[in-house]
Order: C-alpha cells, then structure tokens, then sequence
C-alpha cells in the first residue's frame, strides 16, 4: 500500500491555490505583529496601573497585564508547536 502511495503521489502533482507558496511567511508576518502589538498593549497596561498606583497609593487594576501576558504565552506556545509541526511534515 505505501509503494502504491508514493507512484501515486510521484504521478499526481499536488496543486495549490495561488498564493499558498507564502502562506508560511504570512503567518509568521502575522504572529510577530501580533506579538508585537500584544508587547506594546502590554508596556501600556503596565504603565496606567503604575500611574493608578502613584496617585491612589495602591497597587489596583493588574489584570488586564495578567491577560495580555497569558495571551502572548499562548500565541508563543501555539507558533512553537505549528512550526514542530511543519518541521516534522
């Protein structure tokens, strides 16, 4: 079954639509704006709680750091583990 498999796939080329030869550069294009835009939400969120802090004297309001940090955890894990993925297929 494997020997037919691979005449198979020597006579049948795979066609893809146009444009998917980039579709690895795109995505990461995209995971890095993303990861940049969650650094600069970040550094934001951080700054407004300790802007909050010195003028009311306690440390109030941190989750939303909280939230984009876990947010940026998950896109590192999930791009870490699409390009496992392509390494190994």
């Amino acid at each position: 079954m494997n020997q037919l498999h691979t005449q198979l796939a020597a006579v049948v080329p795979m066609v893809l639509p146009p444009g998917m030869d980039k579709l690895t550069i795109i995505g990461a294009w995209i995971t890095g704006l993303v990861a940049f835009g969650l650094f600069i939400a970040f550094l934001v969120s951080i700054g407004q709680t300790g802007f909050a802090a010195l003028r009311r004297g306690q440390f109030e309001g941190g989750q939303a750091s909280v939230i984009i940090l876990v947010c940026a955890i998950g896109l590192g894990a999930s791009s870490a583990i699409f390009t496992t993925f392509a390494a190994i297929g």
